[in-house]
């Protein structure tokens, strides 16, 4: 029994110690508009290990309002809106600056950018980051249904929850490369897709992106 409880430690300690291996100076943030042409929102990622590691990291425009543009940074390379997904390394005990940038058409509106990061291949691990674009008054309705997929994993079709902006739909595969496209919102048949993950691209009818979701097919 000894031996067992002590493999447990083992385990657990080994477990606690990968999670923690790296961390997000800040995981909210409020950047308000000051009538530049772009604002930009920079955090601190920290390995806190003394090896090499890979983390990936997946963006979501919660919000984003016509018009309005975004791209990121990580510590090694910068990305446009269609990139929705990538990694990149960190030396041991090293840190970079991972940024978020917005170019607002309007004034009086906001963005929102979820961005989710974790371990190469541990997206159970994940933590995901909330950063917005321009001030959030008492007067927006953020009781709105979030846009969602669903079924979600998916084997054979699935429908936009809340999609009543959507106009068309997009689905990328992790190399990037388009695979299905549907103007069909209430019942999108991806049966014929192969099983993994995907990413889903959400227009308007002016084919601005409202929202990138993520979709595992079964």
């Amino acid at each position: 029994m000894k031996q067992i409880f002590t493999i447990f430690l083992a385990v657990f300690a080994m477990s606690f110690t990968y999670a923690q291996s790296f961390s997000v100076s800040s995981l909210s943030e409020q950047k308000n508009l000051d009538g530049t042409n772009e604002l930009a929102i920079e955090v601190t990622i920290a390995n806190l290990t003394s090896d090499t590691i890979t983390i990936a990291w997946e963006r979501t425009e919660t919000r984003l309002p016509t018009g309005w543009a975004d791209y990121i940074c990580d510590p090694l390379h910068c990305f446009g809106p269609n990139t929705s997904s990538q990694m990149f390394m960190l030396a041991g005990n090293a840190s970079g600056i991972f940024s978020m940038h917005c170019t607002p058409s309007t004034t009086d509106d906001y963005a929102i950018l979820d961005i989710k990061f974790f371990p190469k291949g541990k997206p159970n691990q994940a933590i995901t980051g909330t950063y917005t674009f321009g001030q959030v008054t008492g007067t927006d309705d953020l009781d709105i249904a979030p846009i969602a997929l669903y079924p979600n994993p998916a084997t054979n079709y699935f429908q936009v929850e809340n999609g009543q902006k959507v106009a068309s739909i997009e689905v990328f595969n992790l190399l990037g490369v388009k695979v299905l496209e549907s103007t069909n919102t209430t019942n999108v048949n991806v049966s014929e897709l192969k099983s993994g993950l995907y990413f889903v691209r959400l227009l308007n009818r002016a084919e601005k992106i409202i929202t990138t979701q993520r979709l595992q097919k079964n």
